[in-house]
């Protein structure tokens, strides 16, 4: 009994480039659905609370973002990076040395809503009577 071999067809090549272009897809949609940050925002929250969130042009799929409060008697204004995403952690560089990092959340609730939460350290950016933490609509 004789075995003949099949050449290769096409089809297998399709199918690996196909395969490819699927596995492919998950790091896609989430870069695409961090590029939902990117954008000019503002609400109420410990004082009128907006951000101004732009692609980091000094790294690939980070951002960098003004975050600024403003309430009676109380203002201040961060700058914050990090990694592009739908729920991420964002950390601004100390002013002195020792001084601890100013953390704070930024959460895509919605195509238009972004919820932001001051975690840490960012007293020395604002004053006592007002905060960064707010629910945010886009501008």
């Amino acid at each position: 009994m004789s075995y003949r071999t099949r050449p290769r067809s096409n089809r297998f090549h399709a199918t690996v480039a196909g395969l490819a272009f699927l596995l492919s897809l998950p790091a896609a949609a989430s870069h695409a659905a961090g590029d939902g940050l990117i954008g000019k925002w503002e609400g109420p929250g410990e004082g009128t609370v907006s951000a101004h969130i732009r692609p980091d042009p000094a790294r690939a799929g980070h951002f960098v973002a003004k975050i600024a409060t403003a309430a009676s008697r109380c203002f201040g204004q961060v700058e914050v990076g990090g990694r592009l995403g739908k729920s991420v952690t964002a950390t601004a560089t100390p002013e002195f040395a020792g001084d601890d990092l100013c953390t704070i959340r930024l959460r895509l609730t919605g195509a238009n809503r972004l919820e932001v939460y001051e975690v840490k350290n960012c007293l020395t950016f604002h004053g006592a009577a007002c905060g960064f933490t707010g629910k945010l609509i886009r501008r």
